[in-house]
């Protein structure tokens, strides 16, 4: 959990927003993240791990494209984990391979097209 400035006055008259990320599982880690006011009433604040999914998994120049599908396909549907920094107003994400995944010499390659991004809060969303 997390309290953020915001620059917008919320309905409960106040400028912070609490962020709370909620985490589960050990084989296959998956978070969701929820914003509230100071009164525990929830904000639609654009997520994070909607938003920015599509910067998890990234095709290395080097990669031949039916690779990089197949190995796509290991990380569908996508399980992103993800964490709030202690000292500042920072999320980082990684996709979580399932534990489906064949062990052999492809699957290797799965750590090169995971990308771990960090995302910081501007006052009003998570960039």
């Amino acid at each position: 959990m997390k309290l953020l400035p915001t620059e917008d006055l919320l309905p409960d008259t106040t400028k912070t927003i609490i962020c709370i990320v909620y985490s589960f599982g050990e084989k296959t880690p998956f978070s969701s993240i929820k914003f509230y006011t100071s009164k525990w009433l929830p904000l639609s604040i654009e997520n994070p791990i909607t938003a920015n999914s599509d910067k998890l998994i990234i095709k290395p120049d080097t990669m031949d494209i039916e690779l990089f599908d197949e190995l796509r396909d290991y990380l569908m549907p996508l399980y992103v984990s993800a964490s709030l920094s202690e000292t500042n107003n920072v999320i980082t994400m990684k996709a979580s391979p399932q534990g489906t995944v064949p062990i052999d010499n492809k699957s290797k390659c799965l750590n090169y097209i995971i990308k771990q991004i960090s995302i910081e809060w501007d006052g009003k969303t998570f960039k």
